[in-house]
Order: structure tokens, then sequence, then C-alpha cells
């Protein structure tokens, strides 16, 4: 006979079948004969052994529906304070802006561990903090050089 399955319970076992008289049947999955797991609408062909369903066997299977799931790293997006701490650290080279080089590296370096790969652009903050650290190493050496040449020429 053939019928579909209206209910499936892993948990129990049990499966319960409609047959194409209408008959509803409530059945133990001992009784399953095919590799595949049973799912609600599939068709079946079963077996009346004693009164009792017997040999159930899957007539079709269903495609399952593959779902794409995006994974999280699929939308990282760059940290804002990475890139401005890399600019910044530039121009600190040559004009201004190395101590904000300095802030925004760490801070952003800071984000970027605690997103759990949801941020990127730690390469971006390390060079700002490079740079900005450069920066304010020859801001001092230049105001070393002229303080003192300064209180030189006092004497």
């Amino acid at each position: 006979m053939k019928g579909t399955i209206l209910d499936f319970d892993s948990i129990l076992g049990q499966l319960v079948i409609s047959g194409d008289t209408g008959a509803r049947h409530d059945i133990s999955m001992d009784q399953w004969r095919s590799s595949v797991e049973p799912t609600v609408g599939m068709q079946v062909d079963y077996e009346f052994n004693g009164g009792q369903v017997a040999n159930i066997y899957a007539l079709q299977v269903q495609s399952s529906k593959v779902e794409i799931t995006e994974h999280p790293s699929m939308h990282r997006t760059t940290s804002v304070l990475a890139v401005l701490s890399l600019l910044f650290g530039i121009l600190g080279l040559f004009f201004f802006g190395s101590l904000l080089a300095v802030i925004f590296g760490h801070i952003a370096r800071s984000q970027i561990r605690k997103s759990e790969n949801q941020i990127e652009g730690d390469g971006l903050a390390l060079a700002g903090l490079i740079t900005g650290y450069l920066g304010v190493v020859m801001t001092l050496l230049i105001l070393l050089v002229f303080g003192s040449s300064i209180f030189l020429s006092m004497f």
C-alpha cells in the first residue's frame, strides 16, 4: 500500500502514516527499511502483515533544501579608528597628529580584538601606532634640539 508520512518523532521512534484508503497508522520506527530518515510529507510504500503495518519504504526522497548561511566573517568591516590612526601617523611624521595616531591605534586594536572577527584593520592600526610613536619621538627630538640650542644661546 502507499501512503504519506503525517508525523515523525525521532525521539520516540514513532511514525504516523496516512494510507491511500484514508486509514491512519501509528507505527514504530522498527519497521522503517529505507536508508534515509523519514520526513513529514514523504511518500511511502508499506505492507500489511497480520493486520499490522510492516516494512515501510520511502518512495521518493525529498530533496533537502540547502541554505547558504552567511558566516560572520563575510560581513567584516574595517575599523575607522584604525584608518584614522594610520592617517594621523603619516601626517604626524611631517606636520601634526602623532598623538592622535597613538590614541586611535590603541583604541582600534582593542576594539578589533573584542569584535570576534567582525572588525578588521589590525595591520592598519599597528602601522598607525608605529608611525605615531615615531612622530612623537621625532617631535620630542626636535623640541630637545631647539630647546637646547635656545638654552645654549642664552649663555
